[in-house]
């Protein structure tokens, strides 16, 4: 008898998996977008993702840039000029990009260790501008914290071990964060320089770091493909919703954060009940944890209404551009890829 509930459990699964899949309409969900999306009266972001959902629309986009002229010159927050480079794409956002890049500030984070990996003893110098700091070096050394205060986006960190007579020794650079260590950097040999990053975004430019602006940026330009290390320690740092950690997940496509990402996970399949929300995290899942991200869509897929929405404009512009596209399940353990 308990195999055939099993079995008829699982059927049912598969029989609502199904039904999700067959019943939600893209065509039917981009058409009330496209009627019901007030170019004129949406805000910023609103605008933006329901361009990114409609690849475009030459009314959208020249409501946008009539949204935007007080952005170009830096009068805008962050988040939107963002947004707004996304929307606009490569060939029309230099000057945005441009305003982005002066919103940029140093974030004071600590945590900063060196390690040494030798099996040779001797001293070493560590040297950050004028900062001088000497260590004793061993095999059975452990991290060696940093005691330098940093304040420039990048800053190099030289470590002299030329008095240790191993030049196939491993120095690097860590940052612990909470119960997280990350190497930042890392390098073979005896006379190293190691980079630290060390940045955020403030909500316009001369600000302080603002963790709102930081993500959004910082998510938006990496879509761009423009460089964005400089801010992951800031956003490491400040990732702590589901909302964030899916944006960072985007960025750095890690399967440690995706786990943490899974465990957040409603049994529904949702992020927060969020159709918002959970188009991110899927954003930041998929190709490492792809059935809880098919979860999560058969999720979305159900919350479409009878006119093709999936609740107001915001949420069915983000749901179809993040939410919706083709997953292709691997073959990892509960949808992660195997390590090696």
């Amino acid at each position: 008898i308990m195999k055939k509930l099993i079995i008829l459990l699982v059927f049912l699964l598969f029989i609502n998996i199904a039904y999700a899949q067959e019943t939600f309409d893209e065509d039917l969900a981009i058409d009330w977008l496209e009627s019901n999306v007030n170019w004129d009266q949406a805000n910023i972001e609103e605008t933006s993702f329901a361009l990114l959902a409609l690849n475009g629309d030459n009314t959208g986009l020249a409501a946008l840039n009539d949204k935007i002229e007080t952005c170009r010159t830096g009068n805008c927050d962050t988040k939107d000029t963002a947004l707004a480079a996304l929307a606009l794409g490569n060939s029309a956002n230099a000057d945005l990009i441009d305003v982005l890049n002066n919103a940029i500030t140093t974030y004071s984070s600590t945590g900063w260790k060196i390690q040494v990996l030798t099996d040779s003893q001797g001293s070493c110098q560590i040297t950050n501008g004028d900062n001088t700091q000497n260590i004793n070096v061993n095999p059975n050394s452990d991290w060696f914290n940093l005691n330098f205060n940093f304040d420039e986006i990048n800053e190099v960190i030289t470590v002299d071990c030329s008095d240790v007579e191993d030049s196939a020794m491993i120095i690097s650079l860590l940052r612990v964060s909470g119960n997280s260590i990350y190497i930042i950097d890392q390098k073979t040999g005896n006379n190293v320089n190691l980079e630290l990053v060390n940045g955020c975004f403030a909500r316009r430019a001369n600000g302080n770091c603002d963790i709102q602006s930081s993500f959004y940026a910082a998510w938006a330009l990496n879509k761009l493909n423009e460089d964005v290390n400089y801010v992951i320690p800031y956003l490491e740092d400040n990732a702590d919703s589901a909302l964030y950690k899916g944006m960072l997940n985007s960025i750095k496509r890690d399967s440690g954060l995706a786990s943490s990402l899974v465990n957040m996970q409603n049994s529904d399949g949702s992020w927060s009940n969020s159709v918002y929300i959970t188009s991110f995290v899927i954003d930041g899942i998929r190709d490492i944890s792809d059935t809880e991200a098919i979860d999560a869509q058969n999720w979305i897929k159900d919350r479409q209404q009878d006119d093709g929405s999936l609740g107001n404009v915001l949420d069915t512009s983000v749901a179809l551009y993040l939410g919706l596209g083709v997953i292709t399940p691997n073959n990892g353990s509960n949808g992660f890829s195997p390590e090696c």
